[in-house]
């Protein structure tokens, strides 16, 4: 797992600590030169680091230690990998891990709405899963040591044996509401999101009633549709916790697509995280799909007769859930990583017992997930670029633009007032000098693609949110030479 300094200027002053001691000019050390590159010889400065990345800095602490400085325990950046269900087999831990950012120990370890779905009798519940499992062939005693892998598998067969999906909790008006938008229309996701939300909650009676119960009064009801399935499954697998010490650094929690995948996709399953000593862990399973095996991981009909491999309905982590090239997880993950290295994020960077946090930990976060999505941008290019529909170029274009607010840290609309008033250049420019000239130049490579590629999505029009302001890609990028 990628290390990083909290607090630059520490480190910065440590190594003039460390050379100035020795009276050796630290310029013409090999050691600094091969971590560092700067030309000057004077004391480093933080301006040094601008665009040191974690495995260099990883390098500094090493140098720092070889001089007798130990430096305050580092937080860690989390990386992330991820498989289909059929492939997870994350080994158990004896020791319980905590991420040391709390921010992604709160994403990976906790549903948005847990408090909303709480368990009102704990004790019954587990016994109905008890019962439940039973009825599957399995004792409490072969829960207590089972694999992670099979426990997650039984807490989806569990619930898949317990519930039936309740197509009545759809309701009439819900159906209008879909119907009244026409799908050749270029603009179809914005307006049915627009219509969705003006008409408010459009539940009947019925998803009411189920929707307010709890998790073990859904579960012993019997009746629900995707979303009550995913609460179910959670709590499920946290009772299988309480019986199974292998599971303590594994969470299930619920996912619900954001934006225009929830339109793409109207659905909820659950993400699995694992925690471990050098990543975490994440698969994601359906039981909704699981149960009702109407769809095939392709999105083929396909006879239950024909299924040889019930997990394969399981597994969510897969094109008929992510997309193309599965890059809604990828979008998801670099939204995740930007939202970290956000200035006003809700969650300290700064753990108990750490250093205080500077802007340096957050720029790491925020370029990654630059980084992220521009790699993702481009895999979507190449595997879609001669089938990428009006709507699809729309939100290429977007995203790049949104780009530019992440590595300037603001609207794309003050961007294009920024870049029409010389005045505010010489700010703007000193903002620029924090993005990396590896991540700039991946940016620059990605718009030179879609010129060339798809020409007509650097004169796409596109609104920025929460501003009157049309901007194009190309009246974007062409403001860089501005700066540099």
């Amino acid at each position: 797992m990628s290390q990083f300094k909290i607090n630059l200027n520490r480190a910065v002053h440590e190594l003039n600590e460390v050379f100035r001691a020795k009276e050796f000019p630290i310029h013409q050390n090999k050691d600094v030169k091969g971590i560092l590159d700067f030309n000057h010889d004077g004391k480093l400065t933080p301006s040094d680091f601008s665009s040191v990345n974690p495995r260099q800095f990883a390098k500094i602490e090493s140098l720092l230690k070889k001089h007798g400085i130990e430096l305050k325990k580092l937080v860690q950046m989390p990386e992330i990998s991820y498989s289909e269900f059929q492939n997870y087999y994350p080994a158990s831990e004896e020791d319980k891990y905590t991420l040391d950012d709390a921010y992604f120990q709160k994403y990976f370890t906790e549903s948005a709405d847990d408090k909303k779905h709480s368990i009102k009798n704990a004790a019954k519940f587990k016994k109905l899963i008890l019962e439940t499992a039973s009825e599957l062939g399995y004792a409490e005693k072969d829960i207590s040591n089972m694999s992670i892998h099979d426990a997650i598998r039984l807490s989806g067969m569990i619930v898949a044996h317990k519930l039936e999906y309740e197509h009545g909790m759809i309701s009439d008006a819900e159906k209008e509401t879909i119907d009244s938008i026409d799908k050749k229309d270029p603009d179809y996701k914005m307006k049915l999101l627009s219509a969705i939300v003006s008409a408010g909650d459009q539940r009947n009676d019925l998803a009411q009633n189920i929707d307010a119960m709890s998790v073990d009064e859904i579960f012993e009801k019997g009746r629900a549709i995707c979303r009550n399935y995913a609460t179910v499954n959670a709590g499920v697998f946290e009772i299988l916790k309480e019986i199974n010490p292998n599971l303590k650094n594994t969470y299930m929690t619920v996912f619900s697509p954001d934006g225009d995948h929830s339109l793409m996709l109207p659905h909820a399953w659950n993400k699995v995280s694992t925690l471990t000593a050098d990543d975490i862990k994440v698969t994601y399973v359906d039981s909704t799909w699981l149960d009702t095996r109407s769809r095939s991981p392709r999105n083929d009909e396909l006879a239950v007769s024909a299924i040889k491999d019930d997990m394969s309905f399981y597994n969510a982590y897969d094109e008929s859930h992510f997309g193309v090239g599965l890059w809604r997880i990828a979008e998801y993950e670099s939204n995740l990583y930007e939202d970290a290295g956000s200035t006003d994020r809700e969650i300290s960077v700064t753990p108990e017992g750490y250093e205080e946090t500077s802007g340096v930990a957050l720029k790491f976060y925020a370029e990654k997930g630059v980084e992220i999505e521009i790699q993702n941008l481009r895999n979507l290019l190449d595997k879609k670029h001669h089938q990428l529909s009006d709507d699809e170029k729309k939100y290429v274009a977007t995203k790049v633009g949104d780009l530019f607010s992440v590595m300037y840290r603001t609207s794309v609309s003050t961007w294009i007032k920024l870049i029409k008033d010389e005045s505010v250049h010489k700010e703007v420019k000193r903002a620029f000098k924090l993005i990396s000239p590896k991540t700039l130049k991946a940016f620059k490579d990605l718009y030179k693609s879609l010129d060339e590629k798809i020409p007509d999505i650097v004169n796409c029009q596109v609104k920025s949110i929460g501003s009157p302001q049309i901007y194009t890609l190309k009246q974007l990028y062409e403001s860089f030479s501005l700066f540099e």
